[in-house]
């Protein structure tokens, strides 16, 4: 099941709010965000500089930052935000809420669906409480495309 995390749903005293499963999620040959999801983003305190998240970013090979306070997930720093905010900012006042958090059993087609419908190219996985990586839009439809081209030679095979 996926958890929407509110706007500052992660600060203590608020809750995360379950979402409904997914329709058609009975499907157990669907491939699932664990199958695909890649690296973990960088994770930065938020009290840091935008110049020290961009240097951090820099050194991972990274265009997006998740950034966390006293051991929760408070954002996340984005590509245009990476390349815009101004370098004295601390990066608290820059980041972006994760409003979806995706878990590793998400399917890929509910995965892409989210992307589309918030406008995102990437969001964070994580199992409980612990972040365990990251799936971005390319993740998903590289998983996806590979899916349907085996689904296609077996056919042709058979």
């Amino acid at each position: 099941m996926l958890e929407l995390i509110t706007r500052g749903a992660s600060r203590k005293g608020e809750t995360t709010r379950k979402l409904p499963p997914e329709p058609g999620a009975s499907s157990s040959d669907e491939p699932r965000v664990a199958e695909a999801m890649t690296r973990l983003y960088p994770i930065v305190p938020g009290h840091i500089s935008m110049s020290a998240a961009r240097k951090i970013a820099e050194l991972r090979s990274s265009d997006t930052v998740i950034v966390e306070d006293k051991g929760s997930l408070i954002g996340i720093l984005d590509r245009e935000t990476l390349l815009t905010a101004s370098d004295g900012r601390r990066v608290a006042d820059c980041l972006k809420s994760i409003r979806i958090c995706l878990t590793p059993t998400t399917t890929l087609t509910r995965a892409r669906v989210l992307m589309i419908e918030h406008g995102v190219a990437s969001f964070p996985v994580a199992a409980g409480p612990f972040l365990v990586g990251s799936i971005s839009r390319s993740d998903v439809e590289r998983s996806l495309a590979s899916k349907n081209t085996r689904a296609v030679s077996a056919r042709v095979a058979a």
